[in-house]
Order: C-alpha cells, then structure tokens, then sequence
C-alpha cells in the first residue's frame, strides 16, 4: 500500500504574512522584557530613536516568527525551536520549506 504525502502547505494566511514580516526584519531577535538587555534597549532607543522590535501577541506566531529571524541569522534552521512549534501544531514540512526560504 503506497502511502501519500499531501505536499501542501497548511499554513494560512496569517502565518505566512508573519513569515513575510520575519524575512524583512532585521536580524535582531525581541528582547525579554524585564531583562537587563530590555533597560538598555530602552535607554538606546530613547538616544537614538530607534525603536525596538516588539512581541507579537500570539505566542503561537511570535515563536514563528522567531524561528524564521532565528534561521535567517544562523544561515540553517533554528532547531531549539522546532519542538515547540510542533507542539504549537506546525507540520515539520512547513518548517523545513519555511527555512529554505529564510536562508
């Protein structure tokens, strides 16, 4: 018995506009808040004007998100993130296409 693979993607639009918004971000990942890093951003973009890289309010897409800055900054696929994106429902095909893209 042969057994098919549907090759689709399952991602929906959201998740691929976050995508998109991941690849033109710059390669600087969110800072925790509260951490030492998120004082001193802030005193920099007081300085300077430039603001910093907010979460997004979904978990679900920011860890998306992070995963494609992650790989794009690495040049090969961020694997601490790929557990917790499949346990957030992500198809481990999506991720692999999702980091062809990103490097």
């Amino acid at each position: 018995m042969n057994k098919q693979v549907d090759m689709q993607p399952s991602l929906d639009r959201l998740e691929w506009l976050v995508v998109r918004l991941a690849l033109r971000e710059t390669t600087r990942l969110p800072i925790e808040p509260g951490s030492v890093r998120a004082g001193l951003q802030r005193v920099w973009a007081t300085l300077t004007g430039l603001a910093p890289i907010n979460n997004l309010a979904n978990p679900r897409l920011e860890m998306l998100r992070r995963f494609v800055v992650a790989t794009r900054c690495r040049g090969k696929a961020a694997d601490r993130y790929v557990a917790d994106l499949v346990s957030l429902g992500f198809a481990r095909t999506d991720l692999d296409a999702i980091a062809l893209l990103a490097v």
